[in-house]
């Protein structure tokens, strides 16, 4: 993206705090785009401290690339805090109009990561959580986030 493309524009990229979603974080802020809301929360394997400091360090790099930026905690398989890191979002930047839907769980969830699927030693509350956040979770992203998109007249919603 070229300096300046998403000039004015405001940009919630939900799993921001490390990966792909920082990267995109990064480059929306290198591209200009008026504010940027990354989102993340703690997996059952993972403490919240450990998250807040990826945000943390992810809205340093924003910065760095010009951009201003706010970090919320936030599960995208859960309505109420999607409803909420979406109103944050505008009452922090005053619209939204690009949603990123990059939150993703991989396998590791579901079967502790050694790569070996055997249907027996699935978990099945890993495997829930998984798909709660892979398929769930973008719809109640895009549920929370196209209605002010709609008053605003203008949105994206990336998945």
């Amino acid at each position: 993206m070229s300096a300046g493309a998403l000039e004015g524009k405001v940009v919630l990229v939900t799993g921001g705090s490390r990966g792909l979603g920082r990267e995109m974080a990064i480059g929306f802020a290198a591209a200009g785009a008026a504010g940027i809301t990354i989102t993340a929360v703690s997996a059952s394997d993972e403490h919240q401290a450990e998250i807040e400091a990826e945000l943390n360090e992810t809205l340093g790099a924003i910065e760095q690339a010009g951009g201003k930026g706010i970090a919320l905690i936030g599960n995208v398989a859960d309505e109420a805090d999607c409803q909420r890191v979406v109103a944050g979002t505008i009452e922090a930047f005053g619209a939204l109009h690009v949603l990123v839907n990059n939150a993703g769980m991989a396998g590791r969830y579901a079967h502790g990561g050694d790569g070996d699927l055997k249907l027996y030693e699935l978990d099945p509350k890993g495997l829930r959580e998984m798909i709660e956040t892979n398929v769930l979770g973008p719809y109640l992203m895009g549920w929370a986030a196209s209605r002010p998109m709609l008053e605003a007249g203008w949105g994206r919603i990336i998945n």
